[in-house]
């Protein structure tokens, strides 16, 4: 595209969440998956509320999360499932869930089935450092999350 976005960026945009750690500052990105949860990676909870991405059992605690692309105040969510991450370079999901509801224009991402056919990438939502209302990209070295 020639305004420089990502193809698909449109549908991607009212998912998109980023989240924080205590002291406020971003630590990572997820994915509104349905009107109350989001899907992120057990690295970024982890950084968020502190401790480990590799332990059974996640970190306890609420963390702040916003909708940037929509421009909408601050919310909480909880750790409801977690797959931390495995040696074998395996897992690293989380799964948390909002205790409020996320904003009235904000819009659940389609997922696809892993393993795709024919070397298809991913385009990943994050937020580079110099950026604080995040960026599409489908090469995430440099990024922060």
């Amino acid at each position: 595209m020639q305004d420089g976005s990502v193809p698909g960026s449109e549908v991607l945009s009212p998912a998109v969440v980023r989240i924080r750690n205590t002291a406020g500052a971003v630590v990572g990105a997820g994915l509104l998956v349905s009107a109350e949860h989001v899907c992120t990676c057990a690295h970024v909870v982890a950084s968020a509320l502190g401790g480990s991405d590799d332990t059974a059992e996640p970190p306890e605690g609420l963390m702040s999360l916003d909708f940037p692309m929509l421009g909408s105040q601050a919310r909480q969510a909880e750790v409801v499932d977690w797959e931390p991450f495995q040696g074998d370079e395996t897992g690293d999901l989380a799964l948390l869930r909002l205790t409020s509801p996320a904003p009235t224009d904000a819009n659940p991402a389609g997922m696809v089935v892993a393993g795709m056919p024919g070397g298809i990438g991913s385009a990943w939502s994050a937020f580079p450092a110099a950026a604080t209302t995040g960026c599409g990209t489908r090469n995430c070295a440099g990024w922060s999350a």
